[in-house]
């Protein structure tokens, strides 16, 4: 709905008057500094938060996979760890606590850009921070990680005593 304003005789749209205004110094202060306590308002609910994270993720990876993650569970597609919520209360520094939040792993040799531009293709998961470092540690590289594995489950690994003796 646009809002006709009469000003001196002539009629003006309240919206072209409004991106005026935005385009001076003045204008584009008192937008950013309503912008911003919006912002601050959602951020102190669960809803607002989802929203706003809802947001970010679209605007870096594409509405694709901003839909993806809203229907994606709080829990660690690895480990199962369960988390609480998906967009949790930031510190004020707005920088992420990895013990609360979920990352978005996905296949790289798809960039972000590429998410964005085709709706065919999705991110592989949520996963928590430290599963997710496990996975870029090892460049996704299925045989490092057996190797890891068969490396772990290996019976025949010496103690101290038993090198004493040679």
């Amino acid at each position: 709905m646009l809002l006709l304003v009469t000003i001196g005789g002539r009629q003006m749209i309240k919206n072209e008057r409004m991106a005026r205004y935005r385009n001076t110094d003045k204008g584009r202060a008192a937008h950013n500094k309503g912008q911003i306590k919006y912002i601050e308002n959602l951020k102190k609910t669960i809803s607002g938060r989802i929203k706003v994270r809802y947001g970010k993720i679209q605007s870096l990876w594409g509405r694709n996979v901003a839909d993806w993650w809203i229907n994606q569970k709080c829990q660690c597609k690895i480990c199962n760890k369960q988390f609480y919520e998906k967009a949790p209360v930031r510190a004020k520094k707005n920088a992420p606590d990895w013990e609360k939040e979920m990352v978005i792993d996905h296949d790289h040799q798809y960039s972000k850009k590429d998410f964005k531009n085709n709706a065919n293709i999705l991110p592989r998961g949520m996963l928590c921070n430290r599963c997710n470092l496990i996975l870029g540690i090892a460049k996704d590289d299925i045989q490092l990680l057996k190797s890891c594995i068969d490396y772990l489950d290996d019976k025949n690994i010496y103690t101290r005593s038993q090198f004493v003796g040679l």
